[in-house]
């Protein structure tokens, strides 16, 4: 039996010796007072610049609260994994003798279990959000096939997809919203599919019913999971993939005997990783590197996962090449790619103007068009990337990088507030996000865009999510703000990763890795949105079931 006052001896003991635990709480305490005082200045003073001795107690204070809470957390997560693991442990390659044939059959039902518990757990937030959330780039995408002229800006095959179905609809119908509904049912399955994997593996990984139970309840009923299951973006069914993705990844990896992988894995992972990289152009840039990482670990199982890899790029190079070629019209505007710079060459401008000479201010100016300087906002790049005179970049990128590079040379400062305004909102959780390029304030959206209307066919329900938008609940309140904020699920992030290096699990740390590639690429984008995020907040099932396959 677990004696919780032995736990409370050993826990002490514990706190006070292992050296390799303080290193690595140190390490996450460094980086999240880092993110505590840089954040609370911008949000004040508007600049990191402006730290002075008071902020440098507070961070020194934060990092001392973060130490001996993460030291604490790091061994009360260990003993109370230990209490709960699985009594019964299966030997990689052997059957599980401990289980009778009956309830094998049981759980290998499970997943349907899952899956149809995952569908029914969203049944009433479908019906009070009827017929889906037409929002973000729906519209454009619904464009993009209405008038046949498909671009890269947005996945084209999520495009053809969602723009297929509602252009579908509107020449059927006269009415798109039949088309949404198909959308959303389709994005329903996908996604329950992929969830009811995970909770699969918390099975698998010997967690206790309730456990389960609430993770389907947290899928189900935390309003930004079940609000981006309904909206119509491409960001929903990508974070579902990358969950699959995330959890295959650890099947492979994971030590100590608990999983076996075989052929109908290795469809899936190539599926998984396939889908990933369509569905968001960024994901390549994390991909590639992973992939590299993961058959170097995985280098003694080479006749299984080179064919895979093998199998991907094939997958990868066919859509990109002529599939796209044959079906996207125009390429993709450089404008996405250039958020970072024009942000930060416009924060010089707004900031040290007086700084800078009249030729100086005369090419900035030259740069942009008048509305990048009307409707500025430091959190949001898109009034300012959408508004570079991209003909004239086109013409002389050298003059623009030489320009670029003069100006961080001269106000590093201004460049560095304007990377950490521009992303702030995914490390640091207090401060109010925003929805649109103009700069209005808000968490989500739920108001689907014409040519779509909503319908609620449950209204309480409806008004009931309204809260998210915007709102003291999800925008001010300290406490409720936290649990929202995708800053906190990056926390978590760091945790589950120093809980595996603590452990001496760094290859099982290798699936996190991917994790964290991805957010770092995400930081080069325009803005901080919750559904570009999302990803992390649907992880939480998976790494709480890390934390007990490796307690032992």
């Amino acid at each position: 039996m677990w004696d919780s006052r032995i736990f409370r001896k050993e826990l002490l003991h514990q706190i006070f010796s292992d050296k390799k635990a303080w290193i690595v709480s140190g390490i996450i305490s460094l980086f999240l007072s880092a993110f505590m005082i840089s954040g609370y200045l911008l949000d004040k003073t508007g600049s990191v610049g402006n730290v002075r001795f008071v902020q440098i107690l507070a961070g020194i204070f934060v990092f001392a609260v973060s130490l001996f809470l993460n030291l604490f957390l790091f061994f009360f997560v260990d003993g109370i994994s230990f209490r709960f693991r699985s009594k019964v442990t299966v030997k990689a390659g052997e059957p599980d003798k401990n289980v009778s044939p009956g309830r094998k059959n049981v759980r290998n039902y499970s997943y349907v279990i899952y899956f149809f518990a995952i569908l029914a757990g969203w049944l009433p937030s479908f019906l009070g959000l009827y017929p889906g959330l037409f929002t973000y780039d729906s519209v454009a995408q619904y464009k993009m096939v209405e008038r046949g002229l498909i671009t890269s800006h947005h996945p084209v095959i999520h495009t053809l997809l969602l723009g297929g179905l509602t252009n579908l609809s509107n020449n059927l119908f006269g009415d798109v919203n039949k088309g949404v509904l198909a959308y959303t049912v389709i994005q329903m399955l996908v996604m329950a599919a992929c969830f009811a994997y995970m909770i699969k593996f918390e099975e698998r990984a010997g967690m206790h019913i309730i456990t389960r139970i609430l993770s389907v309840a947290w899928l189900c009923f935390f309003p930004p999971n079940v609000i981006l299951v309904m909206s119509c973006t491409k960001d929903s069914m990508f974070s579902a993939f990358v969950v699959l993705f995330t959890v295959l990844n650890a099947e492979w990896i994971t030590e100590g005997g608990k999983f076996r992988t075989g052929k109908k894995e290795g469809v899936l992972w190539i599926l998984a990783a396939f889908f990933t990289i369509l569905m968001r152009k960024n994901a390549i840039y994390a991909m590639i590197p992973f992939l590299l990482l993961f058959f170097i670990v995985m280098r003694k199982e080479w006749k299984r996962v080179l064919p895979m890899l093998a199998i991907l790029c094939v997958l990868v190079v066919f859509y990109e090449g002529p599939f796209c070629a044959a079906v996207v019209k125009e390429s993709e505007d450089e404008r996405e790619k250039m958020s970072v710079p024009c942000q930060q060459i416009m924060r010089v401008y707004k900031t040290r103007g007086n700084d800078l000479s009249a030729e100086e201010r005369d090419e900035i100016e030259d740069m942009f068009k008048d509305t990048a300087f009307d409707y500025y906002n430091p959190k949001i790049a898109d009034a300012v990337k959408s508004n570079l005179k991209i003909k004239k970049f086109r013409k002389d990128r050298k003059y623009y990088i030489k320009k670029y590079l003069e100006y961080g040379i001269r106000f590093p400062v201004e460049y560095l507030d304007s990377f950490l305004l521009n992303t702030m909102d995914s490390w640091y959780p207090f401060s109010k996000m925003v929805l649109d390029g103009r700069g209005r304030e808000g968490y989500l959206s739920i108001e689907s865009r014409e040519p779509a209307t909503s319908r609620p066919l449950i209204p309480a329900i409806w008004n009931y999510y309204r809260i998210y938008v915007d709102s003291p609940l999800v925008q001010t309140y300290p406490v409720s703000k936290l649990v929202f904020s995708p800053a906190f699920y990056l926390y978590f992030l760091m945790f589950t990763t120093g809980y595996l290096v603590w452990k001496k699990k760094a290859t099982a740390a290798l699936p996190f890795v991917f994790i964290w590639l991805l957010w770092g690429s995400f930081l080069l984008g325009p803005v901080v949105l919750i559904r570009y995020y999302i990803y992390l907040y649907y992880l939480i099932p998976f790494e709480i079931s890390v934390w007990k396959i490796y307690c032992d």
